[in-house]
């Protein structure tokens, strides 16, 4: 096993989040917006930093780097990137293969039909339309008028990804399939790394 670790804290508690990052100043507004900036997250804008949220993380790194370059090389800290989707990374469903025989990638597995992929037949062949489909209005709002968009968007932050699918969307969507909700759900799950 592993008998050399150290672990570096952000906070003063084991674990959690690096940083939660809040859109306003004022602890008692209701309203106020947050967003949750996980270790996977260390985002960093390429061109600007001073906007990056984990600035000071990316500061202490470079910082600790500096320091150990000369005395303790063994020590350098090695960022690299967070890929969160790749087309051609390799999926393996239900043990279904490609008709080749291969194991599937992401292209490919998004391409065919539910039932290609091992999926249950309750589950329609758009069933990753259905996931955008719900997605399109916020953006599409957002692009038209921000404030607006963001307070219709806020108006749904009660909901789940799952309770919005469940409860919006696919009533909408497939009224006569009301049965078969959750199996579509685990089946956009599968897929999408932004359900949760």
């Amino acid at each position: 096993g592993i008998d050399d670790i150290t672990i570096l804290e952000y906070q003063d508690r084991i674990g959690g989040r690096v940083h939660t990052h809040y859109f306003t100043d004022d602890p008692d507004d209701e309203r106020r917006l947050y967003g949750e900036l996980g270790a996977m997250r260390l985002s960093y804008v390429q061109d600007r930093p001073e906007l990056s949220p984990h600035q000071l993380v990316f500061d202490t790194i470079d910082y600790l780097n500096e320091y150990n370059k000369k005395d303790d090389p063994d020590r350098i800290i090695k960022l690299i990137p967070f890929i969160n989707r790749n087309p051609n990374a390799l999926y393996y469903f239900n043990n279904k293969k490609a008709p080749s025989g291969e194991i599937m990638t992401n292209n490919y597995s998004a391409s065919v039909g539910a039932n290609q992929l091992g999926l249950p037949d309750e589950i329609p062949d758009n069933y990753l339309s259905l996931w955008s489909d719900a997605l399109q209005p916020f953006f599409d709002e957002l692009d038209a008028n921000f404030t607006n968009g963001l307070i219709n968007l806020e108006s749904y932050d009660h909901h789940s990804v799952y309770s919005y699918l469940r409860e919006v969307i696919l009533p909408k969507a497939l009224p006569s399939k009301s049965a078969d909700y959750d199996e579509i759900i685990s089946a956009i799950e599968l897929q999408e790394a932004g359900t949760g």
